[in-house]
């Protein structure tokens, strides 16, 4: 597993503590000059935890605008999710009432085909020369082509009990 860099820097800050202090004990101060060192040592550390500072808190403002931003794109989500449901409803709604005008349109043509089918029996039983009979057969043939599509057709919705 690897490690990210802030826990890598954190590792490597607290090495060269623990390694400024184990010499601080092995090499007491002796005079000025060490003394000169030791403080610049300790402002090159506190600059450089000013600066870690500095870069933890700029990606805490970029990691809270990030939040922002997918804040806001969850917000937008949900009421394009919301819209969409609502416009399901309304597709779905535009197609049970469709559906319910072609039932009603198939179940009108049904009675007037049937009257034409019967009256198409009636005259060939009655009799009828070829001309007469081929004229029958094609009204019989268109007959049963519209039958077939009006039977092809949606059944009405069922209507939900109220």
């Amino acid at each position: 597993m690897t490690k990210r860099k802030s826990e890598i820097d954190t590792a490597e800050l607290r090495r060269r503590a623990e390694s400024m202090t184990q010499w601080l004990v092995a090499h007491p101060l002796q005079g000025e000059a060490d003394a000169q060192k030791l403080l610049h040592e300790l402002q090159v550390y506190q600059v450089e935890l000013e600066m870690q500072n500095a870069e933890l808190k700029l990606t805490q403002d970029e990691t809270a605008a990030m939040l922002r931003q997918v804040t806001l794109l969850n917000k937008r989500l949900e009421k394009t999710a919301k819209d969409n449901s609502a416009s399901s409803d309304k597709i779905d709604a535009a197609l049970r009432a469709e559906s319910a005008i072609l039932a009603r349109m198939c179940d009108e043509m049904r009675s007037p085909l049937k009257v034409i089918t019967s009256m198409s029996r009636q005259i060939r039983r009655s009799g009828v020369d070829a001309a007469q009979a081929k004229c029958l057969d094609k009204l019989d043939a268109a007959s049963m082509q519209l039958s077939g599509i009006i039977d092809a057709a949606p059944a009405p919705p069922k209507r939900a009990p109220g």
